[in-house]
């Protein structure tokens, strides 16, 4: 970038570096940080102090009027834009760039300085004397000035490949967009007709169409998902908490890098959505106080810390049996003071003690069991129960046969060695340790009611459990002998009944007893043993306190006092995790904590594992992962999702189309298609093994050379079947793309798209529409498809990219290369066109001065133009500003080309139809010239160009062969009349008028032989055709061509395009492929092409959404501008500009001058200065009206300011303002009784002359004036401005719109536009709009300076 030589600094000063100072305020930071990724303040650190640094003018930037500047700094890869404020001494308003700029070639263009930057928020004496630069004052005082004395380089950058490119994308991609639009909509729903409003408050028919497609959700789901499949194999979820929050969480820790991020958010950004914050790394955990999972740990601990005191007692399960009162009160003190917070202690179990006979021979009982079947060995007494034991399976036994009573059963489960896991809890057993053996589960059933049931239970759940390591079963049955009740009940009810401490239960022979102490407890048994019949005893077990120890976590309030004590001891994890109860459960909290490296992620769990630590008693920390989880968080950008909205708008105002399944379905029948694939695979299979068992070459075995042979004439033969196969398929393909297209083409219109969203679409029907035959004949039905054929726009931007692709080389055109192959390159650089020598521009200039078609003489620069663009080989470029004469330099090229070559072929295209009309219109008398006129009839402007139609070769041929009313007015026609006049002027010689009489004779009656002889002579002498851009390859043009010329490959010697500047480059190059020479005409200070609204969509679909941002400045700006601006500079003889405008009155002309004075010296020059205001309506260089009307207007007033500010009104999109359409019909009232008004309209002998130009800014005001009921004496064009362009009306009144207190005017401040707008009008422009909001732009400052204000109150006033 710097390989220039370093000029001296000339800013040096004893090695002091001169201070640049840059002044910024808020708003810049604001501005910049809401377009910009990188900051406002990056930018200053990178590029504040001492630095290399280039100094560019930039000239005048044309948005905003005023003078820029560049600063580039040559080591860092970025440049500022800056203003300067040279009375006090700095720049100021930064806009700051991460590219370099390209150092000019001139000298005289940039300073290279070492210095240093320093920016400030606030420059004033204060900061001067602060900093000690009160004495370099002058030093940057003369800097500044020599800055503003630079010469402003020309600004290449958007020539070459990169300008080219975008091109490409552009219109490879809204082809694309045009397939996708064209896609079968299948219909899910249809409502009935219905009345309503259209979009611009007319009543219209409707019907509400629903769509049967996939959900946007499913959509952005399913793209993820095939996107995801591509990187991980692990499980995710997929949620969408919110509609505008959409999540994916990864069961597993996943690291995806940069790259794979951005695609994740181009996906996301496809949808509406935004990666938000990029993604995140999280740990899941919770803590959970303990519970009975965790019960048997804190009991074991417990347990031990009994131990540590007495070895006096005895733990099963959560029971506590002590057998002595001294144990028994540490073991209560140990758990209040310990364990209170998650334990609670029962209260004492009471102690049962039993009756049994004094007699216990139980000898005969035994020998009756022996007898029933029982095995003697099986059978035992113990502590006076008999016992029965049963291996493998119940026993049964009829205990009252026995005279038993049922005491308990046993059951004893055993596992094979090692197989038990103290972790496995069943409830209802305990297991029992034997040491050195494999101990076993135990489990007593108290009752023969529910025996089977728990027997049962516990059998199924340890084979569960254990599987084959599950042994066997043991049964031990205890009965007791019957005893005597009789006694009991007598004690029950007599000695006991009242004492609290002594229970009797005589039917279960037992005794309840519940002592406070050891003592107690003897004195208890004492007094039963006193009062016991004879024949009972009384046995008593050994005295013990038990009870059962429990968890407190079952009371919410409780576990919130244990939360809260967690949480202010863990305090230290304040930053990481935060604890939150899900509402549901309320023993756990909840936590999780985001991480950005591993390194983080483990020292963050050793932290809180550290933290938890002293609360291990009573809490259990879990992580779902020691890994952790990835997480992607995506949030619906609204933004996008208007952009998105938004982008159905291109199918407003479409044809709607639709197609019946049935027909379609058959028409798309691919299985004898699918059958031919199915058969090219199979060959293809038998290729390819033919190639593997191919043996390699052997050149002296013949046996190997033969079977070669023999396989290389099998392969050949498959190969040649397998080509007529494919030929047989491509000639199906074609049969039914065929028939789809005729099913398509012959679908029924059903009206127009009066809105579209994505699954939803609402048809405007037409006007007639009968709703009783819809009723009775529905066409628009559930399962049929709505089909958009948007044949013009899809057919244009076809035609755009075949001929970008004829320009770029590429292969499937290699054979149909630009006629002018150098097209290639001056498409995008003039330089590399061929310059035109000064002689051959004199030569050329002297022929027209003596042999032009103009009626009056041309001006100087009008004479430069034509001899230029004559003389060019490959290109020129000509510049003409609103009434320059365009139109007439156009005939005078036209016809100096024909008699440079006799059969000269021309094209004649422009954007736009009313510019190709205009320029025929002007040659329609010139001799030699035969033009034929290619015109869409089916074009929305037919009714704007009927002009045109007189010279298609339809209406010649119509009236060659039956001429009437309709296509009598053609160009054969007109030349046969003007053939017809000469001849009858020629009759007067008598040596003539015998020969000629009988010719006047057949041209008066039109005869047939007549009609013939001139129809058929002008198509074989046309050298002109005419037609719009995007219709220059249309098949109507190649078919005129081919009928004309019999020649299939289309070739113009000149191809003119007029209005260049408001054509695309792909719209451009249409036509130009074609021509050998091309000559553009535009005025880029006119209104730049106008973009489809989905040109973003055109670069996303490409994938090349950097070069959209990249190069949208490029696409919105006129290519026909950059290339002139070029072209002036690299290649000057084929570039004029015209400088004198015959349009309008020189007060109307000093609105816009401005303008041109950024171009030429001076601007425009008035060429009807001397007859402007001649009072002749007829002498064509007047511009008098002639119209008085109060103190507003006086035949001097040419351009009128009426200031008005009645508020705007938002349509979203677009803008109103009822208060300017007001005004707009007042001053059209004040035209109508306006003094000499009658006058004027009945001196104008053309229509379009007495029409009132209404121009707006809006297409929403222009709806609300062309609503509005003018008055009837006038007729008026409505429009906006964009459809102005070309056009021009002796009375314009503009209507601006745009009235609010933000200062925004939006691109109503465009001087493209205001050029338009104000250089329509002839003799009057008259403007309404806050003069208050506009006045603050400077282009618009400039144009009211030379303007007359009214206030509209006055208007108003002097109506009445």
């Amino acid at each position: 970038m710097f390989d220039r030589l370093e000029y001296e600094n000339l800013y040096m000063e004893d090695e002091t570096l001169l201070p640049i100072v840059i002044k910024y305020s808020d708003r810049d930071v604001e501005i910049h940080n809401s377009h910009k990724d990188v900051p406002f303040s990056d930018y200053i650190k990178q590029i504040e102090g001492v630095h290399d640094f280039v100094v560019i003018n930039r000239g005048v930037n044309e948005k905003n009027n005023y003078e820029e500047f560049e600063i580039g700094i040559e080591d860092v890869e970025c440049s500022v834009k800056l203003r300067i404020n040279i009375e006090n001494n700095y720049f100021f308003s930064a806009k700051f760039s991460s590219k370099q700029i390209l150092v000019p070639e001139g000298g005289d263009e940039y300073i290279k300085i070492k210095a240093n930057l320093i920016f400030t928020q606030n420059v004033g004496i204060s900061f001067w004397n602060s900093n000690n630069l009160i004495d370099r004052l002058s030093d940057i005082s003369e800097f500044l000035t020599t800055c503003q004395g630079l010469s402003v380089p020309f600004d290449d950058s958007n020539l070459g490949y990169k300008n080219k490119k975008a091109w490409e994308i552009y219109a490879e991609g809204m082809s694309k967009l045009n397939k996708e639009k064209q896609t079968l909509l299948p219909i899910k729903s249809v409502s009935s007709p219905k009345k309503t409003r259209s979009r611009y408050g007319e009543l219209v028919t409707v019907i509400e169409v629903g769509l049967n497609l996939p959900s946007r959700k499913d959509l952005f789901v399913n793209s993820l998902k095939e996107l995801l499949s591509r990187k991980v194999e692990s499980n995710y979820s997929i949620e969408f908490p919110t509609e505008n929050i959409f999540t994916i969480e990864f069961a597993s820790f996943h690291q995806f890098g940069d790259e794979f991020e951005e695609k994740l958010n181009d996906l996301a950004e496809e949808h509406c959505f935004n990666l938000e914050g990029g993604i995140k790394y999280f740990i899941k955990g919770h803590v959970s106080l303990k519970q009975d999972n965790d019960f048997d740990e804190i009991l074991t601990d417990l347990e031990s810390q009994i131990l540590d005191y007495s070895e006096d007692f005895r733990r099963s399960g959560s029971n506590f049996t002590c057998y002595s009162d001294d144990t028994a009160k540490y073991v209560v003190q140990l758990i209040e003071q310990s364990y209170s917070e998650f334990l609670a202690i029962g209260s004492k179990k009471p102690i049962i003690a039993t009756f049994q006979n004094t007699d216990n021979d139980y000898s005969v009982i035994i020998q009756n069991l022996i007898a029933s079947g029982i095995q003697e060995r099986n059978i035992r007494v113990n502590k006076g129960l008999i016992q029965i034991t049963s291996l493998g399976k119940p026993t049964n036994i009829n205990s009252e046969e026995h005279d038993l009573k049922f005491e308990k059963c046993t059951i004893k489960y055993s596992l094979f060695d090692n197989a038990y896991n103290s972790s496995d809890q069943i409830d209802g057993l305990d297991y029992v340790a034997i040491p050195n053996r494999t101990g076993y589960y135990e489990g007593i059933v108290l009752s023969m009611d529910n025996f089977k049931e728990k027997s049962l239970n516990w059998q199924r759940q340890l084979k569960a459990k254990y599987g084959d390591k599950f042994k066997g079963q043991i049964f031990v049955y205890s009965y007791r002998k019957n005893i005597n009740i009789d006694p009991l009940k007598k004690l029950q009810r007599e000695v006991f009944f009242s004492n609290d401490n002594i229970r009797i239960s005589a039917m279960r022979g037992i005794a309840t007893l519940t002592p406070n102490s050891y003592e107690e407890y003897n004195q208890l048994i004492q007094q039963i043993r006193e009062n016991l019949p004879s024949g009972l005893s009384l046995n008593v077990p050994k005295y013990s306190v038990e009870r059962e120890v429990k968890l407190v976590y079952e009371e919410e309030e409780a576990c919130k006092r244990m939360f809260n004590k967690i949480r202010n001891g863990i305090s230290c994890l304040d930053d990481i995790i935060t604890l939150k109860f899900d509402g549901v459960d309320f023993t756990t909290r909840y936590f999780n904590f985001e991480f950005d490296t591993q390194e983080e992620r483990n020292e963050k769990i050793e932290s809180i594992y550290s933290a938890f630590d002293p609360f291990k008693k009573v809490c259990n920390v879990y992580l779902d992962s020691q890994d952790g989880h990835t997480k992607v968080v995506f949030t619906r950008n609204s933004k996008l999702e208007d952009d998105f909205q938004d982008s159905f708008k291109n199918f407003n105002n479409e044809p709607v189309k639709v197609v019946d399944h049935v027909l379609y379905n058959e028409a798309q029948d691919l299985s004898e298609l699918n059958k031919i694939q199915s058969q090219i695979d199979d060959i293809q299979s038998d290729i390819d093994d033919i190639k593997d068992s191919m043996p390699d070459y052997v050149k002296d075995n013949e046996r190997i050379r033969s079977e070669r042979r023999r396989l290389g004439r099998e392969k050949s033969s498959l190969i040649q079947e397998k080509r007529d196969a494919m030929g047989r398929k491509y000639s199906l393909q074609r049969e039914i793309n065929t028939r789809t297209r005729e099913v398509l083409h012959d679908s029924p219109s059903i009206g127009e798209c009066e809105s579209r969203g994505y699954d939803k679409i609402i048809i405007r029907l037409p006007d007639g529409f009968d709703r009783k035959s819809y009723e009775e004949n529905p066409l628009v039905k559930e399962g049929e498809y709505i089909f958009f054929p948007m044949a013009g726009s899809a057919s244009e931007t076809a035609r755009q990219k075949f001929a970008l692709d004829r320009i770029e080389g590429k292969k499937w055109v290699k054979d149909n290369p630009p006629v002018n192959k150098r097209l290639t390159n001056f498409l995008f650089n003039p330089r590399y066109a061929i310059s035109t020598k000064d002689e051959d521009i004199v030569l050329a200039a002297k022929w027209i001065k003596d042999y032009g078609i103009s009626k009056s003489p041309l001006n100087e620069m009008q004479v430069e133009a034509v001899a230029k663009a004559c003389s060019a080989k490959d290109v020129a470029f000509i510049q003409g500003p609103p009434g320059t004469g365009k139109t007439t330099v156009i005939a005078e090229i036209i016809w100096k080309e024909i008699h440079q070559k006799s059969n000269c072929r021309i094209l004649l295209t422009s954007q736009n139809n009313l510019a190709v009309d205009n320029a025929l219109e002007r040659l329609q008398d010139a001799r030699g010239l035969r033009p034929v006129r290619i015109l869409n009839t089916h074009d929305k402007e037919d009714a704007e160009t009927k002009d045109g139609a007189q010279y298609m070769i339809d209406v010649i041929q119509s009236w060659k062969e039956t001429p009437n009313s309709s296509n009598s007015e053609n160009a054969a026609a007109h030349w046969m009349n003007n053939v017809k006049k000469s001849a009858i002027a020629n009759a007067e010689y008598e040596k003539y008028s015998s020969v000629i009489k009988p010719w006047i004779d057949c041209l008066d009656n039109e005869s047939k032989y007549a009609r013939d002889i001139f129809a058929d002579s002008y198509q074989r002498n046309v050298n002109l055709f005419a037609a719009t851009c995007s219709y220059c390859a249309s098949k109507d043009f190649m078919q005129t061509y081919n009928r004309l010329y019999s020649n299939g490959k289309v070739s113009f010697d000149v191809i003119i395009m007029d209005e260049a500047s408001k054509a695309t480059l792909p719209e451009m190059a249409v036509p130009m492929v074609n021509g050998v020479k091309i000559i553009l005409i535009g005025d880029h200070r006119q209104l730049p092409p106008i973009l489809s609204g989905e040109h973003k969509k055109a670069f996303d679909i490409m994938d090349s959404k950097d070069l959209f941002e990249d190069s949208y400045e490029t696409l919105k700006t006129s290519h026909f501008g950059v290339m002139f601006k070029a072209a002036q500079r690299y290649v000057p003889s084929i570039v004029s500009t015209l400088t004198t405008q015959y349009r309008m009155h020189e007060q109307i002309m000093n609105t816009i001058n401005q303008f041109y004075k950024r171009d030429v010296v001076g601007g425009l020059q008035c060429g009807i200065k001397e007859t402007m205001d001649i009072p002749d309506y007829n002498h064509s260089g007047s511009r008098y009206h002639g119209l008085s009307f109060d103190r507003i207007l006086t035949p001097d007033d040419h351009a009128i300011w009426i200031d008005v500010n009645t508020p705007e009104t938002n349509l979203n999109p677009g803008f109103k303002n009822m208060g300017e359409v007001d005004a707009v019909e007042m001053v059209i009232k004040m035209l109508n009784r306006a003094e000499g008004y009658k006058e004027y309209l009945a001196a104008q002998k053309k229509e379009e002359d007495k029409e009132i130009g209404l121009i707006t800014f809006y297409s929403g005001q222009r709806k609300a004036l062309f609503n509005r009921k003018f008055p009837e004496t006038n007729t008026y064009r409505i429009s906006a401005v964009d459809k102005f362009q070309g056009m021009e009306r002796n009375i314009v009144i503009v209507s601006t719109v745009r009235s609010n207190n933000t200062k925004n005017i939006g691109f109503a401040r465009e001087s493209e536009r205001i050029n338009v707008a104000f250089s329509r009008a002839k003799k009057l422009l008259i403007v309404v709009g806050n003069k208050h909001l506009f006045s603050q732009f400077e282009d618009y400052k400039e144009s009211i300076s030379n303007m007359k204000t009214i206030d509209y109150r006055t208007l108003k006033d002097l109506l009445k």
